[in-house]
């Protein structure tokens, strides 16, 4: 699919085809972060209900007779069906670029400011080349949805099976009660926009730059998260939490505060709740489910991070802090005591990284979009050539990363792993000895990475050529720059 943002800061147009992992690179002040949190709010959850909001009060461009008519088909009948498959066919890029439309009204609140103003911002989405794997995604994906918070007595509910391209609704137990008409065109069509979204990216997760001064605070349990009336798995007032966990995390007074931040926020607490749910047996049985991304998460720690980490005991009403065990060092002659940690005066690194490591843990999912805002922000270049090697695994372990990156090890090494995939596969095995985590998973299909420099005019250019080369002069200039000032001072 191919996005198209014009006008957002200083950015004047950008036509970005989104890949499984999409980077941006730039110097400062150029929109590379905007850009990045513009693409995924505007695909996720927080456009959704803006635009099923509007959509209800008749303020929207766009009209959907077939969702209409099933609207009313439910409220006469208590029943009907959708071809979700025929509705995404015919509607779904008229239903995106009527998304679209709204998020210059949002994203001043989305970024948390009460001075930046997107009057002019206009993105628009072309999906004629991904239309085929979006109805694809749409078929295979499942749906089991009730409006109310009893599952047994909910008065409506809704079905759909993977391979099937039917969408049902349906009466449940509780049929003497009446639904007001909005509540079901609340319900049918918030699933209908939702499933159609969430066939490009099922969740989004986001890592901002302020990961590292988030990620070590202490966290008390709080009520688990229930599903709302319209059935949606959100916690019962997700934005009341998020004020109050930030609240927690600063003496001053709340102000507005990015929607990235909050979800991330929301994610630390995730971590510190999911890993006291259940028993050891129990998370043992929860992660080998969830492999590779265990596993990978396992490696972080091992590779990159040198330790482990872990949680302090939960205990009723006590904060709960992440400890960080670094690894002992290999030339000790003698067993050394094990060395726990709390994140605060652990390295840079650790606080940088924990996060991502946790999230890999316990909460990633396949399909899944990670947005993370410089990862090598404190590491050292080799921690950065294999931070690349990671994340390039966890892409063809299913999930999608967006990144903006001012690190010159890590594109560099990008061209490597693009070089190494061209090999012939009976190579790949004697090719990753040659990497930093020695794994040939994390070798890279070309068409599964995009690569722009954001320029200081204002636009965004693709830079990675057909034979695998990124060309960013951004950096080399720089190189350049530097070299001949010390060859003239040699002089």
């Amino acid at each position: 699919m191919q996005i198209t943002v014009c006008n957002l800061g200083p950015l004047r147009r950008a036509e970005i085809v989104m890949k499984p992992l999409t980077v941006f690179v730039g110097k400062n002040n150029t929109g590379k972060t905007w850009l990045a949190y513009t693409i995924a709010g505007s695909l996720g959850h927080y456009s959704w209900s803006r635009y099923l909001s509007a959509y209800l009060s008749g303020q929207t461009r766009q009209k959907y007779p077939p969702l209409d008519q099933l609207v009313r088909r439910v409220a006469e009948q208590s029943s009907g069906f959708l071809d979700l498959l025929d509705f995404a066919e015919e509607h779904a890029e008229h239903f995106l670029n009527d998304l679209l439309l709204g998020v210059r009204e949002w994203l001043p609140l989305f970024l948390g400011s009460d001075h930046a103003r997107f009057e002019e911002l206009a993105l628009s989405i072309d999906i004629a080349a991904f239309k085929p794997e979006l109805l694809r995604r749409l078929l295979l994906a499942s749906v089991s949805d009730y409006i109310g918070g009893d599952k047994e007595e909910a008065p409506l509910k809704a079905l759909k099976e993977s391979g099937e391209a039917r969408l049902y609704f349906y009466p449940g137990q509780n049929v003497s009660e009446r639904l007001p008409r909005r509540e079901i065109a609340g319900f049918v069509d918030g699933i209908v926009f939702r499933e159609i979204l969430q066939a490009f990216w099922r969740n989004i997760s986001y890592f901002p730059t302020e990961r590292s001064s988030i990620i070590y605070e202490r966290f008390i349990s709080l009520p688990p998260s229930v599903r709302n009336k319209r059935g949606h798995r959100r916690t019962t007032d997700t934005r009341d939490l998020l004020e109050r966990l930030l609240t927690a995390l600063s003496e001053q007074s709340p102000r507005l505060v990015p929607v990235p931040i909050a979800d991330f926020v929301e994610i630390v607490w995730r971590f510190h709740r999911q890993s006291s749910l259940s028993s050891s047996q129990a998370q043992n049985q929860a992660a080998a489910s969830r492999s590779p991304y265990v596993e990978l998460g396992a490696l972080l720690q091992e590779e990159i991070l040198e330790g482990t980490l872990d949680f302090t005991p939960a205990e009723a009403g006590t904060a709960r802090e992440i400890l960080f065990c670094p690894r002992p060092m290999a030339a000790s002659p003698e067993p050394t005591p094990r060395t726990e940690l709390e994140l605060s005066v652990s390295s840079s690194m650790v606080k940088e990284l924990s996060s991502l490591a946790l999230y890999l843990r316990y909460l990633a999912r396949p399909g899944e979009l990670l947005v993370i805002d410089e990862p090598e922000m404190n590491l050292h270049p080799e921690a950065q050539v294999k931070m690349i090697e990671l994340l390039a695994m966890l892409v063809n372990a299913g999930l999608q990363i967006m990144i903006t990156t001012h690190s010159t090890y890590m594109i560099d090494h990008l061209i490597n792993l693009l070089a190494a995939a061209r090999h012939p596969q009976e190579r790949h095995d004697e090719l990753a000895s040659l990497f930093f985590l020695q794994r040939k998973e994390a070798f890279l299909a070309q068409n599964q990475v995009a690569v722009y420099h954001i320029r200081d005019d204002g636009e965004a250019v693709n830079i990675l050529d057909e034979e695998g080369i990124i060309h960013w002069r951004t950096f080399s200039e720089v190189t350049r720059l530097v070299e001949r000032i010390h060859f003239e001072l040699a002089d």
